[in-house]
């Protein structure tokens, strides 16, 4: 009989024992961090032995040495905007699961770069070395993503190229849905027939995920409303990416005496708008306890951010009599006793503006209920409200004291005259560049 073994760094790796003068096999290439394997050396040699040209024969026991050279590593980043749905629209998260069996990730940008074969992918905090793939700039993942990992995630993926080792980085933005169409935003509002609703152990549905439009959408005075019954709660992220929502007009439901009226009816902990430009928007009747945006807050304490967002109202209306009130962007939390003022909401780089005011007798403000001393609240412009409160918890009177945070104008022409080119900086800042640019009178205007 004869033996022979295969070593690796001094261990045994493989031992074969077969007739003398039959043939052996080679195991399978061995793998070692930071090193590429070029071949077996007979015995101690240092050069790897011609198995093609001497043949896989034991005349007697043999030993084999795995042979090594330091890999050759280098590294590229794609800058390809990447994009992605966790989700496969038409499943329910509550009833189906639904969650997408396949991803992939665009790295076209340098695909020119790359050569060699995937054999490892790292997206966020996953690591994936089977159910991957690459074929002419697109990375593919055959697996689920879990809810949790909606946003950006980081990625590195791993090429390996006869002894040489690539990685490439990047970022992808996983969503729930990329809205590009009206009927596409029209399923995302109307929560009762939202797929991405997900139910909780009340058997109440609410939509948290990550929402993206992927263009401008022309409602042409279509009237949605995202809620149908009071309760249910946003709590996902919705990024208007720059993009413009035009003719929009909000309709309203009724439970009891309270009238819902906005595009969300609650928010909850973590909900985020941004980004986002509603062009004539419209309001064709007065309303109670309601909001262009939110109602109320599932809590007082919920964290909760609206930046970068643009109004423009065709006409706002006051709401319907004495004693009733409405907001414009959301107001506390209502527990069916009182209003608790919110203290954790994040609201930067805001601009509100009217063409007409009108309607009931009784009180509209931007923010229902606020703690005074938040300073979360920066960069709210308004203009064209008329006699509009800054909060129904907080007198006209100090408004001047506020001038960090708010900045109330009767008209447009008063905005310009007041405020210079100067005191929007912050609306040109890194993050968010991309949304505001200067329109002819030197004030941001989605870009």
């Amino acid at each position: 009989l004869a033996t022979v073994e295969f070593v690796v760094d001094g261990e045994t790796y493989d031992s074969q024992t077969i007739e003398k003068g039959e043939t052996f096999t080679l195991p399978q290439e061995p793998t070692k961090e930071g090193y590429a394997f070029i071949g077996w050396a007979l015995g101690d040699g240092d050069t790897a032995y011609d198995f093609d040209g001497n043949g896989y024969t034991a005349n007697d026991d043999m030993t084999f040495t795995a042979l090594w050279e330091a890999a050759v590593e280098s590294s590229i980043v794609s800058e390809a905007e990447v994009v992605t749905s966790v989700l496969t629209p038409g499943f329910d998260t509550a009833t189906a699961g639904g969650y997408a069996q396949s991803y992939t990730i665009d790295v076209s940008d340098i695909a020119e770069s790359i050569s060699g074969t995937l054999t490892a992918l790292t997206v966020g905090e996953k690591e994936y070395s089977t159910g991957i793939g690459y074929a002419d700039g697109t990375i593919t993942v055959s697996h689920a993503l879990a809810i949790g990992d909606y946003g950006y995630q980081n990625y590195t993926a791993v090429f390996e190229n006869e002894g040489e080792t690539l990685y490439v980085t990047g970022q992808v933005l996983f969503i729930t849905l990329k809205i590009s169409d009206p009927a596409e935003f029209r399923s995302f509002l109307r929560i009762g027939e939202n797929v991405y609703a997900e139910e909780n152990a009340a058997g109440t549905r609410h939509t948290g995920g990550y929402f993206v439009l992927d263009q401008d959408i022309d409602f042409a005075h279509g009237q949605y409303m995202m809620y149908e019954a009071a309760g249910r709660t946003f709590y996902g992220t919705l990024d208007g990416r720059g993009h413009v929502v035009k003719d929009l007009g909000p309709t309203d439901t009724t439970q009891g005496a309270v009238s819902y009226v906005g595009l969300f009816e609650r928010f909850g902990d973590g909900a985020v708008v941004r980004n986002i430009a509603f062009e004539n928007f419209s309001r064709n009747s007065g309303m109670n306890f309601s909001s262009v945006f939110a109602a109320s807050l599932e809590h007082s304490d919920d964290h909760v951010t609206l930046e970068n967002i643009y109004l423009h109202f065709t006409k706002l209306f006051y709401a319907n009599n004495a004693g009733d009130w409405s907001s414009i962007l959301l107001n506390g939390h209502w527990n069916w006793a009182n209003i608790e003022p919110f203290s954790n909401v994040k609201v930067n780089n805001i601009i509100i503006c009217a063409d007409e005011m009108g309607g009931g007798s009784g009180t509209t403000d931007i923010f229902g209920h606020f703690e005074k001393n938040s300073t979360n609240i920066q960069n709210v412009y308004a203009y064209g409200l008329g006699n509009i409160m800054i909060s129904k918890n907080d007198d006209k009177t100090d408004r001047n004291a506020k001038k960090d945070i708010f900045a109330l104008y009767a008209t447009r022409e008063d905005m310009i005259a007041a405020a210079p080119e100067r005191d929007f900086s912050d609306f040109y800042a890194a993050e968010a560049d991309g949304f505001w640019v200067e329109d002819a009178d030197g004030l941001p205007y989605p870009a």
